[in-house]
């Protein structure tokens, strides 16, 4: 079954506040990984909905399942790195395994779709007759990998662990308690992440991944050259020339394109063409794309999701074949000269004299929450669970609350220095 694309970069982003409380990485090469797994207490909570009563399964650190309609059942999530095309296996040997039993004909609760956030929306109550009216064990299995894709060069998979199997029909529960998983690779090359080699993101995978560091080796990663590409409308160039110069000063390999070096009035799809070319065939290929100008100099593409979002993603999406970036893509939205000889400025000012005086200032982060009067709840829950996470890795996080007028003023919060805004 397919992890959905549309959560493909969430897992990748949340996966860290899942993982580790039940699994141990043991053992790790280029063959394979060895992981130990102990599972939490497991927490029963009875659910009243409008259906009737459900129970709702709960582990401490531990995701959900995400097919709707499905038993919502804890699933713990690790991305690791495999060697580009190899055959991947993973296995479960459980040491510890304890069968508990439900109430008759109770029922675990199923998984919910999203809610839209627009006004009158509410959670809908799905289930899904042909999972719950089976003598079967649900997911059936205790581990599961799948390939998300590529990220410059290396390959990456999502490694689940199913510790709760349920069965409906005679409500009963298999709670793996102790297990040791093992997943071995075969076949395989490095070639891409070699060519694809760069510092930042080494360490962005070496955060991310279980055992990036085996797909290293021995090899010493140069700092530089870290390649950084700048594409500009012809009248914006001169411009954008200090922070292209202060960005060589700083040790990238910086490369100034116009607009009109790609071609005649060119599409999105014509510069993301030649940001490709850049990063297969340029001796250093960009760790770092900077577009210049807002959506009416600069195209963008359209998302897939609902109202078709606008995107710079698929800018940094280099393999095509998924929704992993393979560099980091920003854009300085500005409309004209003027504003962008601004915002050059205050980026010069901002890097050079805070970090001059000190580093304080990037362990601070600052978390804003809508006006919006039917959904400023949804916004402040998400920004209050951001800053505990924030916290949680020594950050100091405040707020603004802009429905209640409450918290730190922008003004405020940004001249006293903040990493995260």
């Amino acid at each position: 079954m397919g992890v959905p694309k549309r959560i493909l970069l969430l897992i990748f982003i949340v996966f860290i506040a899942e993982g580790l409380a039940g699994m141990r990485l043991v053992n790790s090469n280029r063959g394979g990984l060895v992981l130990s797994f102990e599972a939490p207490a497991v927490l029963f909570n009875s659910m009243q909905v409008e259906e009737g009563e459900y129970i709702a399964i709960e582990m401490e650190g531990a995701g959900q399942i995400s097919e709707v309609g499905s038993p919502k059942l804890p699933v713990f999530r690790e991305i690791i790195e495999v060697p580009e095309g190899a055959e991947v296996r993973a296995e479960l040997f459980p040491l510890s395994v304890r069968e508990e039993g439900l109430k008759e004909g109770l029922k675990v609760l199923p998984v919910a779709p999203p809610v839209p956030k627009i006004e009158g929306a509410h959670p809908e109550f799905t289930m899904n007759d042909a999972v719950y009216s089976e003598d079967l064990y649900y997911p059936g299995e205790y581990v599961r990998t799948e390939r998300l894709g590529m990220v410059r060069g290396h390959e990456l998979y999502l490694l689940e662990v199913f510790p709760v199997q349920y069965n409906p029909v005679r409500d009963s529960l298999k709670i793996l308690q102790k297990g040791e998983i093992r997943v071995s690779f075969s076949g395989g090359n490095l070639a891409l992440s070699d060519r694809y080699r760069s510092l930042p993101f080494e360490r962005f995978l070496d955060k991310f991944t279980l055992n990036h560091r085996e797909f290293v080796g021995n090899k010493s990663v140069p700092e530089v050259p870290v390649g950084y590409l700048i594409i500009t409308p012809d009248e914006f160039y001169s411009d954008v020339l200090p922070l292209a110069e202060w960005r060589r000063e700083m040790g990238y390999h910086v490369s100034v394109v116009k607009l009109s070096d790609i071609g005649s009035n060119p599409t999105a799809y014509d510069i993301r063409d030649f940001i490709r070319d850049a990063y297969s065939n340029w001796p250093v290929p960009p760790t770092f794309v900077l577009l210049i100008g807002d959506v009416d100099r600069m195209p963008y593409f359209v998302g897939h999701g609902a109202d078709s979002p606008a995107t710079d993603l698929y800018y940094a999406d280099m393999d095509g074949t998924d929704y992993l970036p393979d560099l980091w893509a920003g854009r300085l939205s500005v409309a004209s000269s003027s504003q962008l000889a601004s915002v050059v400025t205050k980026i010069l000012s901002y890097e050079r004299n805070q970090w001059s005086q000190g580093e304080e200032w990037a362990q601070k982060a600052y978390f804003m929450a809508s006006d919006d009067p039917s959904f400023h709840g949804l916004a402040e829950g998400t920004q209050l669970y951001c800053m505990s996470k924030a916290r949680a890795y020594g950050m100091t996080a405040d707020s603004l609350f802009a429905y209640y007028g409450t918290g730190t003023p922008v003004s405020t919060a940004l001249n006293d220095g903040r990493s995260i805004a």
